[in-house]
């Protein structure tokens, strides 16, 4: 693999994992209808901006056609993604999803394209379809070292007694208020309910990937003549669905987004992540474009790394041992299939 390969790969990974741990944090505090419709704006006015500097090509029916179809899809598969993220651990999500993203297009080649894997990119998909079974077992749910059994979080002393139940959280937001207990380190409130993830999230986890994976391939066979305006259409055609889906929201829930949007790290958070996805989309079209994308799949295969980082980082998400071991098989399934 060149040098060109492997630092586009590279930037590839990062911002698209960067990306998805931005969008994810941001969903818990925020409306997923909100999120999308905050970051698209972002990434729209991104993407105006790589149009004017690249230029509009040669563009066809054909390619706003595949441009408008990866907006709708795409709008779906961020939905779910970030929906998963809500509840789920991000550790356990973004690698479920990542399969479906490879062994999308992998089944479309093979299918359709009538092309014939090798043996490494079939070992990939046992070793990556064994991963997420692994993966998607429920990790034992954290609690205080020294508190005995009971609820997640349950005191089971006097001292804690008195803290307990603990103020309601409302769904999808964060709170750094520590668990009590008698001994031990202290756990966030907000890292013990996603010690498990449920198995909706893991469903939609699955159906995210499987719909990213159907944008690449929409993505890749539109016209390279068209440069980034199947992007751009793209983009054109998820942000009005998604202020749609946003004000029903508003409308059936009463939600006010001034009020919710009124922190500049809110607004920053929603910005970050419209930054990176879009350029994340750009990086991937240019390397299909410039016939570097058998290289740079390879490396770029590894973007939930920089997700499940930041979250273990960031957020303290737990991790059990088996889990790990599961995530190593996903991430090495998807490098091979990616060759």
């Amino acid at each position: 693999m060149g040098l060109v390969g492997i630092l586009l790969g590279a930037l590839v990974a990062v911002t698209y994992g960067t990306a998805d741990f931005l969008g994810g944090f941001s969903s818990r505090r925020l409306p997923v209808p909100c999120v999308l419709v905050g970051s698209q704006l972002v990434g729209l006015l991104v993407l105006v901006g790589l149009v004017l500097v690249t230029g509009v090509g040669h563009v066809t029916s054909s390619d706003v056609v595949h441009g408008v179809a990866a907006g709708v899809v795409g709008l779906v598969a961020l939905a779910m993604f970030f929906q998963a993220f809500v509840q789920g651990s991000m550790a356990v999500v973004a690698p479920i999803a990542a399969v479906g993203t490879a062994v999308v297009p992998f089944v479309w080649a093979v299918a359709v394209g009538g092309e014939r894997p090798s043996g490494l990119a079939v070992a990939g998909v046992v070793l990556a379809v064994t991963g997420v079974v692994i993966v998607a077992r429920p990790a034992p749910a954290l609690s205080p070292v020294g508190v005995g059994a009971g609820p997640v979080g349950a005191p089971t002393s006097v001292a804690g007694a008195a803290e307990w139940p603990a103020p309601a959280v409302p769904s999808g937001q964060l709170t750094a208020r520590p668990v009590p207990g008698p001994s031990g380190p202290l756990v966030p409130a907000a890292a013990s309910p996603r010690a498990r993830t449920r198995v909706v999230d893991l469903a939609r986890a699955a159906g995210s990937g499987a719909a990213f994976g159907t944008v690449f391939i929409l993505l890749s066979d539109a016209g390279h003549d068209a440069r980034l305006v199947p992007l751009l259409v793209a983009r054109l055609t998820s942000l009005p669905l998604a202020a749609l889906w946003l004000t029903v929201h508003i409308v059936r829930t009463g939600w006010r987004p001034a009020v919710a949007l009124r922190t500049r790290s809110t607004g920053g958070l929603l910005a970050a992540q419209g930054v990176f996805d879009t350029s994340a989309n750009a990086l991937f079209v240019a390397a299909a474009h410039t016939g570097l994308l058998s290289e740079v799949a390879v490396v770029s295969a590894l973007y939930p790394a920089p997700t499940v980082v930041l979250a273990s980082v960031v957020l303290h998400e737990p991790v059990g041992r088996a889990q790990r071991y599961g995530l190593v098989l996903v991430l090495a399934g998807v490098v091979l299939i990616a060759t």
